[in-house]
């Protein structure tokens, strides 16, 4: 269909993007779940192949954690054909894995009192147990580089500008939508 391999195995790299986009999305809503993305379950598959226990939290972040950063590596910066607008990025799968590390290292999942009692029907924990100042560490490394990466690609800030040449933040924000 006129398709080169390369756009092919682009193709495929932004098929795994969306999956470590989804997973995170689902993630963020229902917590641990049952996660193999190295193994998917086929839909003719036996009923118990389905019935996959919970998924420790920091193991599925660890695993996305890797999966986009090597995507970042893989995918182009930024796209110069205008019909490839809205497709994934290196930026975009930098900017979901920062947006990730945040969240992974805020109270709400890091040594939290409220989830610590969540396990499995084995009794595995599903949540961290204990605080980890490192994650804040692994989150700014994680921001930082995703800024360096647009800034390197040619992304940058909206801002407007008051008449003394300072920047106006609250204009800059509002005047962006």
């Amino acid at each position: 269909q006129g398709l080169t391999q390369k756009d092919v195995d682009n193709m495929k790299l932004e098929m795994r993007f969306l999956v470590c986009y989804y997973y995170w999305m689902e993630a963020m809503i229902f917590g641990p779940m049952p996660f193999s993305p190295e193994k998917p379950v086929a839909s003719d598959a036996p009923e118990e192949e389905y019935f996959q226990k919970r998924t420790p939290w920091d193991e599925m972040i660890n695993w996305l954690d890797k999966e986009l950063l090597a995507l970042s590596e893989l995918l182009p910066d930024k796209y110069s054909e205008t019909d490839k607008y809205g497709r994934a990025t290196a930026i975009m799968a930098l900017t979901v894995r920062s947006q990730m590390l945040l969240f992974n290292a805020s109270p709400l999942v890091n040594g939290s009192g409220k989830c610590s009692d969540f396990a499995n029907r084995d009794g595995e924990k599903l949540f961290p147990q204990g605080y980890d100042a490192h994650k804040w560490v692994r989150a700014a490394d994680a921001c930082k580089l995703l800024i360096d990466r647009a800034h390197a690609a040619g992304h940058k800030l909206y801002t407007e500008y008051n008449a003394d040449g300072t920047i106006d933040p609250f204009l800059s924000c509002k005047n962006l939508f």
